[in-house]
């Protein structure tokens, strides 16, 4: 798998949330990465929300998938402390391998206070429902594929008044409903 990003951004992730890109990848190394559809900001592009083990910190990082083997990274940051530890339970507890955590570890992430964590550019997590764990290491991207059917005129323009990408937003609802039946 080969990776890209803005080196721009690069620099501004780190300056804002002391987390380079090139970190951020180590979470595709993760056997427990955990990665959600991010319904939110997925209307120009399929983005997804992935939080996992990079060399002992667990974080939280934006992705897209830009061609069969290609990830972009879009942001990184230190998953709240919260999360970490909901996390690394699980990783620690789930996977034989992971070692557990030393005393030195949670003093670590602990010393990370969450309103040290600039989160503006990435959405908060408060539905882990829709998370799933990879199992073939590539990011999950349904395959689309044209229907024709036919709508109420009513909801059709309840899509459209919000702008652009009413049809990933009409995706995003029929998605939702289905896991949400499952």
């Amino acid at each position: 798998m080969k990776f890209t990003w803005d080196k721009r951004k690069n620099k501004a992730n780190i300056k804002k949330h002391k987390v380079s890109f090139e970190q951020a990848v180590l979470v595709f190394n993760d056997e427990m990465l955990w990665d959600q559809y991010d319904t939110r900001h997925s209307v120009n592009e399929d983005r997804h929300i992935l939080i996992g083990n990079a060399a002992g910190r667990i974080l939280y990082v934006a992705a897209t998938e830009t061609a069969p083997d290609t990830t972009r990274i879009i942001s990184a940051r230190p998953a709240k402390n919260g999360k970490r530890r909901i996390i690394m339970a699980m990783v620690t507890y789930t996977l034989e391998t992971v070692p557990k955590p030393t005393k030195e570890d949670w003093e670590r992430l602990d010393s990370i206070k969450d309103e040290d964590i600039d989160c503006s550019d990435m959405p908060e997590v408060t539905d882990f429902s829709g998370f799933h764990l990879w199992k073939d290491r590539d990011l999950y991207r349904p395959v689309k594929v044209p229907v024709n059917c036919k709508l109420d005129a009513d909801v059709v323009a309840w899509l459209k008044k919000t702008g652009k990408g009413y049809q990933t937003r009409m995706n995003a609802i029929l998605r939702e409903a289905m896991l949400h039946s499952l």
